[in-house]
């Protein structure tokens, strides 16, 4: 069998042939509590790191254990060594939470957009005040989740017709939205005006360097707004959750049979795959007893101006 040093060097030229990362700071704090013991892995040794802690949490305990499993499932698929982890611990997904943005924070995640100074920021550039100004109002406009804004590409909105089409999405679930007339108005507007200085894009949002956008760029940049009027905790996500909320508010008064059509397609709109994800969004709405008071569209059409009074939300 091989020593633990030697097993990690294995590794770590295996994941470099293979273009993959180094081995995680946290599996290195693994390798050498197994080292204080001796120069080859234990499985006494291995099972005490994988004996759950006094007040450890559930996925505290899980990261702990996938540590000693990322390098022992390799080492023990070759032959390196006969040890393994043993432990079973499941991710506990954590209980989610339907967030409804109040009105007023709204009205001031909005106005922090318009206030901002781009050009002072740590990265001024146009391109960033472009992006900042569309991108949140589609989101709050359509319900669109960060991923499937960041994947948009040029082909997939359709600045005659109004459809975008989401091709990248949670669970590969393609749709298609249709924003309404100022939505698009918009979008044709940012369109034309990164075109002016990046040539040749391919994606349709672009950050400040004219790049696609990465992943921290949305919730970031929202952080940024949200915190400086507003004290409440909040993420990109949550425009998502809002629009749910609000289309859940405008089935007040209608039948059975025009509330079934229009869940159906809010479910569409939302990418979901099946309607109960949509139903599920209902079911949460109940627990906020101001969410049963139907949001009227003048007080909407306050938080973003470019809005028409009737939102075309699908």
């Amino acid at each position: 069998m091989l020593t633990i040093n030697e097993i990690v060097s294995l590794c770590e030229e295996y994941r470099k042939v293979s273009g993959r990362k180094h081995l995680w700071t946290n599996v290195y704090t693994f390798i050498n509590f197994c080292l204080r013991h001796g120069a080859y892995f234990q499985q006494n040794i291995v099972d005490e790191w994988c004996t759950r802690r006094d007040a450890e949490a559930n996925n505290s305990f899980y990261n702990r254990v996938q540590d000693a499993r990322r390098i022992l499932d390799y080492a023990n698929e070759r032959g390196y060594t006969d040890v393994a982890v043993h432990v079973q611990v499941k991710w506990s997904k954590p209980t989610p939470k339907l967030v409804r943005l109040r009105e007023e924070e709204l009205k001031n995640f909005f106005m922090s957009i318009d206030q901002y100074h781009f050009y002072t920021a740590v990265f001024p550039n146009e391109i960033n005040e472009l992006t900042c100004k569309v991108i949140f109002k589609l989101m709050y406009s359509n319900g669109l989740r960060p991923v499937e804004v960041r994947e948009l590409e040029t082909e997939d909105v359709d600045l005659v017709s109004g459809v975008i089409n989401i091709r990248r999405t949670k669970g590969y679930r393609q749709h298609q939205v249709v924003v309404n007339d100022d939505m698009l108005m918009l979008l044709k507007r940012y369109d034309e005006q990164v075109n002016r200085l990046v040539q040749h894009r391919y994606n349709f949002f672009l950050n400040g360097a004219g790049r696609k956008l990465g992943r921290g760029y949305i919730d970031t940049w929202f952080s940024r707004f949200w915190h400086k009027y507003n004290t409440t905790p909040a993420v990109a996500y949550h425009l998502r959750h809002n629009y749910a909320i609000a289309n859940f508010n405008a089935m007040s008064g209608m039948n059975i049979d025009e509330a079934y059509k229009y869940v159906v397609a809010l479910s569409n709109s939302m990418g979901h795959a099946s309607i109960k994800q949509t139903l599920y969004y209902y079911s949460l709405t109940a627990q906020y007893s101001e969410v049963l008071i139907r949001l009227s569209s003048e007080n909407i059409n306050n938080i973003i101006h470019q809005l028409p009074h009737e939102e075309n939300r699908f």
